[in-house]
């Protein structure tokens, strides 16, 4: 397993490079020990949450509060994805900041945004077949949404200007009007 710091330390992308057997009949695709090693966090899962989405849709910037704040490890199975992660650490040199990665059904590459920050996807494929491990389960109370496009914020979601996005969405608050961490 290959793990890699992005521009926020915190935010990691994974390679689980796991050989599988020699006719590859069962390739083993993810480790959750060896990942808790690697992190040198007893990290565990609550809940997996897919979605299936179709191209230039965009999901996000979503994120839950305390006592419901959760982290995720983000992949794609079938399609390819620019994913996002935000900081919303008020605490943090790097509030404000995001940071960004391409997840694809064929690389293989999950992508760990810890609590604190919130994420959304661009489809970047025709249709893409995500899958989300979270840390906590969905609490829709806790749940929160930012502005994609907010200017402070200055996301550049791979080029695409014009994305497919939810009524609720393209509701959400700009980060000075959000709930964030400490």
């Amino acid at each position: 397993m290959n793990i890699t710091n992005t521009a926020i330390p915190e935010v990691k992308i994974i390679d689980p490079d796991v050989p599988g057997n020699s006719q590859r009949l069962f390739p083993e695709a993810f480790d959750l020990e060896a990942f808790r090693t690697a992190l040198a966090n007893p990290i565990g899962f609550a809940q997996e949450i897919r979605t299936h989405t179709e191209h230039h849709q965009l999901i996000g910037l979503h994120y839950q509060i305390e006592p419901h704040t959760r982290g995720c490890l983000v992949y794609v199975e079938n399609g390819q994805i620019f994913q996002v992660a935000v900081n919303l650490r008020k605490s943090s040199p790097g509030f404000s900041r995001w940071v960004a990665t391409v997840l694809a059904g064929d690389n293989g590459y999950r992508f760990r945004i810890p609590e604190g920050f919130a994420c959304g996807m661009l489809t970047l494929s025709d249709f893409v077949d995500t899958v989300a491990l979270t840390t906590k389960p969905y609490d829709e109370n806790s749940m929160r949404c930012i502005r994609r496009d907010d200017p402070s914020i200055a996301i550049d979601w791979h080029g695409v200007t014009s994305p497919r996005v939810s009524l609720h969405d393209e509701q959400g608050v700009e980060p000075g009007e959000a709930d964030v961490f400490s």
